[in-house]
């Protein structure tokens, strides 16, 4: 047993690398070996339709949309729309949309990092294995053969995680008290949200709890702690602002609602107060 405390085998490049390497063979597996990607329910409702409004706005044009669903984010929808159109075979598609998922692989490292940090044969075969098995869920399997995309969507929330729980640079004074404390990754943490959010609006309800997270996790006095859940709201903000902004002055040219159709009463004011018209 004593092999389980010597010094990791693979450095942590090398770990990352392994499982990036790993899971890129399997999510980019499953459709080549089925031969086929499949389109989900929504797929055929509303995503090919918001891929098509990623190019080209569609308001104004259509009598009869793909139902409420098209008002919403649709950048995200663009990469199916376009290789539906490319002259590939859906197996290829199929890799291609997998790919976008290895952007998840580092975040749920990170987070396993958090929970084992030593650079043992232990903690480095625990990090791989929960790594592994966090990707192993029937929810995680079921998204490798069709072109739902919430898992794309989810990707910030799993960065605003393991951004938030990155252990805490800091400096001591004399008196063991932090001095300078590491405000950059509740920041970070803070715009990955925004960015889930904007990505879609029903990752919303999910981000209320990281008020009480940051608070928990931030080092210091309740004052500094405070302070550091302060700034990562505000945060939150701006990543929902910088990266929904767009979207929604069209929403906002075409209906007086940014979010529309959601809360469509609560924006007769400001329809009122800035003169908007359809």
């Amino acid at each position: 047993m004593k092999v389980l405390y010597r010094s990791a085998w693979l450095s942590t490049r090398g770990e990352i690398l392994f499982l990036m390497v790993l899971a890129g063979l399997v999510f980019c597996g499953v459709p080549l070996m089925l031969g086929h990607i499949g389109f989900s329910w929504d797929g055929l409702n509303h995503h090919i339709y918001l891929g098509w409004s990623a190019e080209h706005e569609r308001f104004g044009r259509d009598i009869q949309a793909a139902g409420t669903q098209v008002y919403q984010f649709p950048y995200l929808y663009w990469l199916p729309y376009r290789l539906m159109h490319a002259d590939i075979n859906g197996a290829l598609a199929g890799a291609i949309i997998n790919i976008q998922y290895l952007l998840s692989v580092p975040a749920v490292w990170l987070i396993c990092k958090a929970g084992m940090p030593q650079n043992t044969v232990f903690d480095q075969f625990c990090r791989i294995l929960g790594s592994i098995l966090a990707f192993t869920s029937c929810v995680s399997l079921s998204f490798l053969d069709t072109t739902a995309n919430d898992w794309v969507a989810a990707i910030p929330m799993l960065w605003a995680v393991a951004f938030t729980v990155l252990p805490t640079r800091s400096t001591q004074d004399q008196v063991g008290t932090p001095k300078i404390i590491d405000l950059t990754k509740f920041i970070v943490a803070g715009f990955f949200v925004g960015m889930a959010v904007a990505f879609k609006l029903s990752n919303g309800p999910l981000s209320i709890v990281f008020p009480v997270f940051w608070m928990y996790v931030a080092p210091g006095s309740l004052v500094r702690k405070s302070m550091y859940m302060i700034c990562a709201c505000l945060s939150v903000l701006f990543g929902f602002l910088v990266i929904y902004g767009y979207w929604g002055s069209v929403l906002w040219q075409y209906f007086g609602n940014p979010i529309y159709p959601y809360y469509d009463n609560l924006f007769e004011t400001a329809r009122r107060v800035f003169g908007w018209q359809p």
